[in-house]
Protein backbone atom coordinates (compact mmCIF):
# COMPACT_ATOMS: atom_id res chain seq x y z
CA UNK A 1 0.00 0.00 0.00
CA UNK A 2 1.17 3.41 -0.63
CA UNK A 3 0.59 6.79 1.65
CA UNK A 4 1.27 9.98 1.36
CA UNK A 5 1.22 12.61 4.45
CA UNK A 6 2.18 16.73 4.56
CA UNK A 7 4.07 17.66 7.80
CA UNK A 8 4.78 21.52 8.46
CA UNK A 9 7.90 22.79 9.31
CA UNK A 10 8.10 22.99 13.21
CA UNK A 11 4.34 20.61 13.69
CA UNK A 12 4.18 17.27 14.59
CA UNK A 13 1.94 14.16 12.80
CA UNK A 14 1.38 10.96 14.77
CA UNK A 15 1.26 7.59 12.61
CA UNK A 16 0.06 4.33 14.22
CA UNK A 17 -0.21 0.87 11.65
CA UNK A 18 -1.72 -2.23 13.20
CA UNK A 19 -0.79 -5.51 11.65
CA UNK A 20 -2.61 -8.69 12.55
CA UNK A 21 -1.10 -12.50 11.29
CA UNK A 22 -2.58 -14.35 8.61
CA UNK A 23 -3.40 -17.43 10.89
CA UNK A 24 -4.99 -18.07 14.36
CA UNK A 25 -1.69 -18.84 16.86
CA UNK A 26 0.73 -16.92 14.62
CA UNK A 27 2.38 -13.93 15.80
CA UNK A 28 3.70 -10.46 13.84
CA UNK A 29 6.59 -8.52 13.90
CA UNK A 30 7.47 -4.88 12.56
CA UNK A 31 10.30 -3.35 11.40
CA UNK A 32 10.43 1.01 10.76
CA UNK A 33 12.63 1.89 8.43
CA UNK A 34 13.06 5.54 8.62
CA UNK A 35 15.71 5.92 5.91
CA UNK A 36 17.81 8.63 7.70
CA UNK A 37 14.39 11.02 8.22
CA UNK A 38 15.37 13.11 11.45
CA UNK A 39 13.34 14.28 13.70
CA UNK A 40 11.68 11.05 14.43
CA UNK A 41 10.35 8.83 17.44
CA UNK A 42 9.10 5.34 16.81
CA UNK A 43 7.85 1.79 19.10
CA UNK A 44 6.29 -1.17 17.93
CA UNK A 45 4.61 -4.25 19.50
CA UNK A 46 4.61 -8.21 18.52
CA UNK A 47 2.60 -10.85 19.38
CA UNK A 48 -0.80 -11.70 17.97
CA UNK A 49 -0.95 -7.45 17.14
CA UNK A 50 1.66 -5.65 16.01
CA UNK A 51 1.26 -2.11 16.29
CA UNK A 52 3.88 0.39 15.11
CA UNK A 53 3.48 3.97 16.30
CA UNK A 54 5.73 6.59 14.42
CA UNK A 55 6.29 10.22 15.17
CA UNK A 56 7.40 12.92 13.15
CA UNK A 57 8.12 16.59 13.72
CA UNK A 58 8.69 18.66 10.39
CA UNK A 59 12.30 20.52 10.50
CA UNK A 60 14.79 22.18 8.50
CA UNK A 61 16.67 18.86 8.71
CA UNK A 62 14.09 16.60 6.75
CA UNK A 63 12.44 19.78 4.34
CA UNK A 64 11.36 17.95 1.09
CA UNK A 65 10.08 14.37 0.02
CA UNK A 66 10.99 11.23 2.38
CA UNK A 67 9.87 7.39 2.39
CA UNK A 68 9.10 5.30 5.04
CA UNK A 69 8.91 1.29 5.12
CA UNK A 70 6.41 -0.55 7.38
CA UNK A 71 7.16 -3.61 7.55
CA UNK A 72 5.49 -6.28 8.93
CA UNK A 73 6.10 -10.42 9.35
CA UNK A 74 4.59 -13.43 10.86
CA UNK A 75 6.14 -16.32 12.23
CA UNK A 76 5.38 -18.85 9.73
CA UNK A 77 7.54 -21.08 7.97
CA UNK A 78 8.11 -20.09 5.39
CA UNK A 79 6.94 -16.61 6.63
CA UNK A 80 5.22 -13.86 5.04
CA UNK A 81 5.71 -10.09 5.13
CA UNK A 82 3.69 -6.71 4.07
CA UNK A 83 5.40 -3.85 3.52
CA UNK A 84 3.49 -0.16 3.98
CA UNK A 85 5.00 2.64 2.16
CA UNK A 86 4.53 6.47 3.35
CA UNK A 87 5.56 8.77 1.69
CA UNK A 88 6.29 12.10 4.04
CA UNK A 89 6.09 15.68 2.68
CA UNK A 90 7.63 18.38 5.16
CA UNK A 91 7.11 21.60 3.84
CA UNK A 92 7.70 24.77 5.28
CA UNK A 93 4.66 26.82 6.88
CA UNK A 94 2.77 29.72 4.82
CA UNK A 95 0.22 32.04 7.09
CA UNK A 96 -2.98 32.73 4.59
CA UNK A 97 -2.67 36.11 2.99
CA UNK A 98 -5.40 38.08 4.62
CA UNK A 99 -6.13 42.00 3.97
CA UNK A 100 -6.91 44.89 5.91
CA UNK A 101 -8.38 48.65 5.55
CA UNK A 102 -7.05 51.81 7.52
CA UNK A 103 -8.55 54.83 7.68
CA UNK A 104 -5.94 58.26 6.61
CA UNK A 105 -4.28 59.00 9.45
CA UNK A 106 -4.83 56.13 11.27
CA UNK A 107 -3.19 53.33 12.84
CA UNK A 108 -1.83 50.18 10.89
CA UNK A 109 -1.35 47.36 13.01
CA UNK A 110 0.50 44.23 11.41
CA UNK A 111 -0.05 40.66 13.53
CA UNK A 112 1.16 37.33 12.63
CA UNK A 113 0.41 34.02 15.34
CA UNK A 114 3.26 33.71 17.57
CA UNK A 115 6.04 30.97 17.07
CA UNK A 116 7.64 29.72 19.84
CA UNK A 117 11.15 30.56 19.87
CA UNK A 118 11.08 32.68 16.27
CA UNK A 119 12.55 35.79 15.32
CA UNK A 120 10.77 38.30 12.80
CA UNK A 121 11.15 40.26 9.81
CA UNK A 122 8.48 42.62 8.27
CA UNK A 123 8.97 44.12 4.84
CA UNK A 124 6.21 46.66 2.86
CA UNK A 125 5.64 49.98 1.79
CA UNK A 126 7.69 53.15 1.55
CA UNK A 127 10.73 51.54 2.73
CA UNK A 128 9.16 49.84 5.90
CA UNK A 129 11.06 46.79 7.68
CA UNK A 130 10.88 45.58 11.31
CA UNK A 131 11.81 43.14 13.37
CA UNK A 132 8.96 43.22 16.10
CA UNK A 133 6.07 40.48 15.92
CA UNK A 134 3.90 43.00 15.79
CA UNK A 135 4.89 46.20 14.69
CA UNK A 136 2.72 49.34 14.10
CA UNK A 137 2.57 52.44 11.82
CA UNK A 138 1.23 55.54 13.00
CA UNK A 139 -0.29 58.04 10.89
CA UNK A 140 -0.69 56.17 8.10
CA UNK A 141 -0.43 57.72 4.53
CA UNK A 142 -1.30 56.49 1.16
CA UNK A 143 2.29 55.70 1.05
CA UNK A 144 1.88 53.29 3.42
CA UNK A 145 -0.74 51.01 1.13
CA UNK A 146 0.14 47.86 -0.28
CA UNK A 147 1.76 44.22 0.53
CA UNK A 148 3.75 43.56 4.05
CA UNK A 149 5.61 40.26 4.05
CA UNK A 150 6.90 38.61 7.37
CA UNK A 151 9.33 35.82 7.92
CA UNK A 152 9.38 34.30 10.95
CA UNK A 153 12.41 31.98 11.39
CA UNK A 154 12.54 29.21 14.16
CA UNK A 155 14.40 26.03 14.76
CA UNK A 156 15.98 25.84 11.58
CA UNK A 157 11.86 26.07 9.90
CA UNK A 158 10.63 29.64 7.51
CA UNK A 159 7.29 30.77 8.21
CA UNK A 160 6.19 33.50 5.67
CA UNK A 161 2.61 35.51 5.55
CA UNK A 162 1.46 38.15 3.88
CA UNK A 163 -0.98 41.13 4.58
CA UNK A 164 -2.53 43.58 1.93
CA UNK A 165 -2.69 47.25 3.49
CA UNK A 166 -5.90 49.36 1.80
CA UNK A 167 -5.80 53.21 3.22
CA UNK A 168 -9.18 55.10 2.60
CA UNK A 169 -9.84 58.52 2.09
CA UNK A 170 -11.29 60.56 4.63
CA UNK A 171 -14.27 62.61 3.75
CA UNK A 172 -14.24 66.56 3.25
CA UNK A 173 -16.08 67.92 5.74
CA UNK A 174 -16.91 72.25 4.97
CA UNK A 175 -16.96 74.62 7.29
CA UNK A 176 -18.91 75.47 10.29
CA UNK A 177 -21.12 78.46 10.03
CA UNK A 178 -23.48 80.25 12.65
CA UNK A 179 -22.94 82.85 15.50
CA UNK A 180 -20.04 82.19 17.77
CA UNK A 181 -21.33 84.19 20.49
CA UNK A 182 -24.60 82.87 22.06
CA UNK A 183 -26.37 84.90 24.99
CA UNK A 184 -27.32 82.85 28.21
CA UNK A 185 -31.05 82.95 27.52
CA UNK A 186 -30.87 82.25 23.47
CA UNK A 187 -30.78 79.12 21.54
CA UNK A 188 -28.79 79.27 18.25
CA UNK A 189 -28.12 77.33 15.18
CA UNK A 190 -24.71 76.37 13.24
CA UNK A 191 -25.22 74.80 10.12
CA UNK A 192 -22.84 72.66 7.29
CA UNK A 193 -23.63 72.27 4.18
CA UNK A 194 -21.95 68.84 3.95
CA UNK A 195 -24.70 66.17 4.76
CA UNK A 196 -24.85 63.58 6.76
CA UNK A 197 -22.94 64.66 10.02
CA UNK A 198 -22.94 64.37 13.17
CA UNK A 199 -23.24 67.37 16.20
CA UNK A 200 -21.79 67.02 19.29
CA UNK A 201 -19.85 69.29 22.28
CA UNK A 202 -16.73 69.27 24.19
CA UNK A 203 -18.39 70.43 27.09
CA UNK A 204 -22.51 70.17 27.51
CA UNK A 205 -22.05 72.26 30.86
CA UNK A 206 -21.63 75.13 28.25
CA UNK A 207 -24.39 74.47 25.93
CA UNK A 208 -25.62 71.28 24.18
CA UNK A 209 -26.36 70.78 21.04
CA UNK A 210 -28.45 68.64 18.86
CA UNK A 211 -26.79 66.11 17.15
CA UNK A 212 -28.64 65.95 13.87
CA UNK A 213 -30.23 69.67 14.03
CA UNK A 214 -27.52 71.79 15.09
CA UNK A 215 -29.68 74.00 17.70
CA UNK A 216 -27.59 75.22 20.30
CA UNK A 217 -28.99 75.30 23.75
CA UNK A 218 -26.56 77.18 26.49
CA UNK A 219 -26.06 76.07 29.73
CA UNK A 220 -24.14 78.74 31.68
CA UNK A 221 -21.52 81.07 30.93
CA UNK A 222 -18.26 79.90 28.97
CA UNK A 223 -16.69 78.07 25.94
CA UNK A 224 -17.19 75.21 24.40
CA UNK A 225 -16.31 73.69 21.38
CA UNK A 226 -19.12 72.02 19.05
CA UNK A 227 -17.73 69.60 16.32
CA UNK A 228 -19.33 68.48 13.22
CA UNK A 229 -18.40 64.75 12.17
CA UNK A 230 -19.12 63.16 8.56
CA UNK A 231 -18.33 59.30 8.23
CA UNK A 232 -17.95 58.22 4.84
CA UNK A 233 -19.18 54.72 3.19
CA UNK A 234 -15.55 52.82 4.25
CA UNK A 235 -16.01 54.04 8.19
CA UNK A 236 -13.20 56.68 8.20
CA UNK A 237 -14.31 60.00 10.00
CA UNK A 238 -13.31 63.70 9.77
CA UNK A 239 -14.33 66.54 12.35
CA UNK A 240 -14.25 70.05 11.95
CA UNK A 241 -14.57 72.37 14.96
CA UNK A 242 -16.12 75.62 15.80
CA UNK A 243 -15.52 77.53 19.15
CA UNK A 244 -19.05 78.86 20.56
CA UNK A 245 -19.24 81.34 23.88
CA UNK A 246 -21.91 81.77 25.80
CA UNK A 247 -22.29 84.94 27.39
CA UNK A 248 -24.74 86.73 29.72
CA UNK A 249 -27.05 88.38 29.22
CA UNK A 250 -26.84 92.29 28.11
CA UNK A 251 -29.26 94.30 29.89
CA UNK A 252 -30.03 97.30 27.48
Amino acid sequence: ANNTITVACGSTENISLTFLPPEINQTVSTIINTNGLCNTTSSVTTGSTSIANLSITGAACNLGTNTVTFTATDNFNPSASTVVTLTVNVVAAVTTVSSNTVCLNGTINLTTPTINGATYSWTGPNGFVSTSQNPTINNATSLNAGTYTVVATANGCTYTGSLAITINSLPTVNAITGNSVVPLTTTSSLSNSTSSGVWSTSNSTIATINATSGLITPVSIGTTTMRYTVTNINGCSNTVSYAITVNPLVKS
